[in-house]
């Protein structure tokens, strides 16, 4: 096999691996609604990631192919969920930093 078409056969192959890939995931929002803790003292000023697994927050099933997914949220962890708490949390107190170090969506099987 000449160097050429390996190369090509190689690009055709990660383009299809990473477009799979790109398409295998689960965006998760969380819902928009004040959270229900009245006058807590404090605002989530900083949100810092310290999990050991960044890459996605977890995995789900697909109901109608039932192939595993990644899931995440929309923006990376710190951004979305500080811009979550800002528009759904206090806004008056003392800024504290919130450091996340666990955080793993997955589904839950329930018997019938």
């Amino acid at each position: 096999m000449s160097k050429s078409i390996f190369k090509k056969l190689l690009f055709s192959y990660l383009v299809l691996v990473c477009g799979f890939t790109v398409q295998a995931q689960r965006i998760l929002q969380l819902p928009e609604e004040p959270l229900a803790i009245e006058s807590p003292g404090f605002i989530i000023d900083t949100v810092i990631d310290a999990r050991q697994i960044k890459p996605h927050i977890g995995v789900v099933q697909d109901g109608k192919t039932k192939n595993v997914l990644e899931c995440n949220f929309p923006d990376q962890l710190p951004t979305y969920l500080k811009g979550y708490l800002q528009r759904n949390f206090s806004t008056q107190g003392e800024p504290l930093t919130l450091i996340i170090d666990e955080l793993w969506v997955s589904d839950e099987k329930k018997g019938l």
